[in-house]
């Protein structure tokens, strides 16, 4: 199992450096959305703001640096996402590969597995938010007695989104229905049966933001790789997708 993150500002210095002209979204970066299957290109420039495209860019290329690292074609005809009912997407074409994506303030990651074991992954900045209205209205009461600090608020934010990813079936899943325990490292049912749903990791420490992974076993240790795209990985991306 691999993670990947980017800081936003890596994607930013790319295009700077390959002297992309500084105009509209879509022409300063369209030799990186060139890359990605034109469904996805859509769903980017659904975003208004620059900086949300430039985080939901920067996801997909994660996504698409994992795809060729593991052997698979950097050719984008291969390279095809499908979306569940709820949103989840997967690979069309290969149903045994597992991922999912996050991006929050100036990070994106990805977690990308040759497996077909579910997974979820979530990142969240620690940003000004009503905290007492979204505990009351989305936390559970075991959730509520924990999030009284910023770093818990956002631990327990983070893993409970990471766990509607990881089971594809993201808001309709219900706040309720669950609890997530991240000093526990579990999911469990809100009502008394306290057998676990799903396991978490914390696999990502960066200060001012909180990243979990959820998965269907306990993560062993060791089998899962962090590492950080920087402006030379892009470039050596886009260098590849050129030899196909």
């Amino acid at each position: 199992m691999m993670i990947y993150y980017i800081n936003i500002k890596n994607l930013m210095q790319a295009a700077d450096r390959l002297c992309l002209p500084s105009a509209s979204f879509e022409i300063q970066y369209r030799i990186f959305l060139s890359l990605l299957d034109p469904a996805v290109q859509t769903r980017i420039l659904r975003y208004r703001k620059e900086t949300d495209r430039l985080r939901s860019l920067a996801s997909q290329l994660l996504l698409y640096h994992a795809f060729c690292k593991s052997n698979k074609s950097p050719d984008k005809k291969n390279f095809l996402i499908s979306y569940g009912p709820f949103g989840k997407p997967s690979f069309k074409d290969y149903p045994a590969c597992n991922f999912s994506l996050s991006h929050s303030g100036s990070y994106a990651v990805c977690v990308f597995t040759e497996d077909t074991a579910p997974v979820g992954i979530d990142i969240q900045e620690y940003r000004s938010l009503n905290r007492d209205r979204i505990r009351a209205r989305f936390y559970t009461d075991l959730e509520k007695e924990q999030a009284e600090s910023v770093e818990m608020f956002f631990r327990i934010w983070s893993a409970k989104e990471a766990y509607m990813k990881y089971t594809g079936k993201g808001f309709s899943e219900g706040f309720d229905t669950f609890s997530v325990l991240p000093e526990s490292a579990i999911v469990v049912c809100s009502d008394s049966d306290s057998r676990p749903l799903a396991y978490l990791q914390e696999p990502l420490i960066l200060p001012g933001y909180s990243c979990s992974l959820c998965t269907s076993l306990p993560v062993i240790p060791g089998s899962v790789s962090v590492c950080e795209l920087s402006e030379d990985d892009l470039i050596n991306m886009l260098a590849c997708s050129e030899k196909v």
